[in-house]
């Protein structure tokens, strides 16, 4: 008998083929990074002088959600 450490349940899970849309986008260690200054610009700047309409709203209304939480998460005040 062999032993299977992916059998238990509790054993670390085999790492997941990417999906193609994963398999896609360029290494990690290529892509451009974000600041927090960065996130706290659009959400104080961008997001307020944004002109939409209809759908747009809810899906601008939900990034500003993302961003805040965000920028909560990593100790960065929003309103500052």
């Amino acid at each position: 008998m062999t032993d299977d450490v992916h059998a238990s349940p509790l054993a670390p899970h085999a790492e997941e083929e990417p999906t193609e849309a994963e398999a896609a986008l360029p290494p990690e260690s290529s892509l451009p990074a974000v600041s927090v200054s960065d996130l706290a610009f659009v959400l104080q700047v961008l997001i307020p002088r944004a002109y939409v309409r209809g759908r747009e709203v809810d899906a601008l209304l939900e990034l500003r959600t993302k961003l805040e939480e965000i920028l909560e998460r990593v100790g960065h005040d929003p309103a500052a």
